[in-house]
């Protein structure tokens, strides 16, 4: 499966074969309740990322590109989340990827270390 995905400091924009979707660029940690729905995105820590981080209480802020740069491998696990909904773990560690991760140009200097950072997260791209 082909995805392209433009990590941006106020949306993640994703394109697929089958379509495309925006959520903000936003991520908290984790934090279960009774009422919690969500499979958290499990990589260091226990996140969730978009519209599912806006009522927790411990957010990041994404504002620099080193921020970017580290929290990268979220977003792509944000956006494999969005797009499978609750198959998610079950579809990424079952299917090879092609991605395409885009960045703001005056930050392309960063770009292969970024990719490098979701390569090591998430074996199966390539």
């Amino acid at each position: 499966m082909k995805v392209g995905i433009d990590l941006g400091f106020g949306f993640v924009k994703v394109v697929w074969g089958d379509g495309h979707l925006k959520f903000p660029t936003w991520i908290a940690f984790y934090t279960p309740t009774s009422l919690s729905q969500i499979i958290p995105i499990t990589l260091d820590s226990e996140y969730v990322v978009g519209e599912y981080a806006k009522y927790e209480k411990n957010k990041i802020e994404i504002t620099t590109i080193e921020e970017l740069k580290k929290y990268a491998p979220v977003l792509v696990h944000g956006a494999f989340y969005h797009i499978f909904k609750k198959d998610y773990p079950r579809i990424l560690s079952n299917m090879e990827f092609e991605l395409v991760v885009g960045i703001a140009p005056k930050f392309k200097n960063y770009k292969r270390e970024i990719e490098e950072r979701i390569k090591n997260v998430i074996p199966q791209v390539k």
